[in-house]
């Protein structure tokens, strides 16, 4: 299939990337291992300190820690490159590098942003954490709960995309605005690794709604662990569905006025406004 073939060539000029300096790869490796580990440290401490957070037992939370550093892994192995915050392509004219392209502009979104090597920094905690909180929840690794571990860590990912696509589709009218503020409004979106039980219930519901976060995590994990009825694994799919939908109509809108317009962000002598 020509979009595994596109897979190979994006892993390939990864490991490339790599490879062309030693120095610059290791210090790529352990900045991300920095990042992913750091951000989660508060919230296992905290476990750790008062033995679980809002009901959640320190088991529960390592598994909901571990889902969402591998989501978030996942995101950042799929969709690099500035794929995942596609306002910045939008915003700086990069966008006609994928449209000149004799392919559909969904198949270069696919694989352009493939980077399994210089994604290990993340990918590494994310998987050990994940599987620790497997084992010590004693979660049924039975192939049904697999596949539902699978389809919810798919519908995650799928959430947050969709955020950024769907605000990152500003930046066709506002090119320099709408990147700055896409990337600070897509960042509600990593509030996953925190228990939303204790929030307010009207917080709440803004965070399983108009910004989904509850879904990034949060909602899964717990019907996942029983926590809720077991049924309700299905609803984040399901959400996950919605919003790529909602996102796609915002960024075709955006595309046909980029196709009558391009960006107003250069001037015709190629330097910034």
């Amino acid at each position: 299939m020509k979009g595994v073939r596109q897979l190979r060539v994006a892993a390939r000029m990864d490991l490339t990337v790599m490879l062309a300096s030693r120095g610059q790869a290791l210090t790529w490796l352990a900045t991300d291992f920095l990042s992913y580990t750091s951000g989660i440290a508060a919230v296992l401490l905290m476990a750790e300190r008062f033995n679980g957070i809002a009901g959640w037992s320190k088991p529960e939370l390592v598994f909901l820690v571990g889902f969402a550093t591998f989501a978030a892994a996942l995101r950042q192995t799929f969709f690099n490159y500035n794929i995942s915050s596609i306002s910045r392509r939008v915003g700086r004219g990069q966008l006609d590098h994928s449209l000149i392209q004799p392919q559909p502009l969904l198949l270069s979104f696919l694989t352009e942003g493939f980077s399994p090597f210089s994604s290990l920094g993340a990918l590494v905690p994310g998987v050990a954490l994940l599987a620790t909180g497997v084992a010590w929840t004693g979660l049924d690794v039975s192939p049904a709960v697999v596949t539902k571990l699978a389809i919810c860590l798919g519908a995650s990912m799928t959430i947050v995309l969709a955020g950024s696509f769907a605000l990152g589709a500003a930046a066709f009218w506002a090119p320099r605005g709408a990147e700055e503020i896409s990337t600070r409004a897509s960042s509600l979106l990593g509030l996953t690794d925190f228990p939303l039980d204790p929030v307010p219930a009207g917080l709440r519901a803004v965070l399983l709604t108009a910004i989904p976060a509850g879904f990034v995590a949060w909602f899964p994990v717990g019907a996942l662990l029983g926590r809720r009825p077991e049924s309700q694994w299905v609803i984040t799919p399901i959400v996950a569905v919605v919003a790529a939908l909602l996102a796609a109509r915002l960024f075709q809108k955006g595309i046909r006025h980029y196709e009558r317009t391009g960006s107003s962000r250069y001037a015709s002598f190629g330097h910034r406004r």
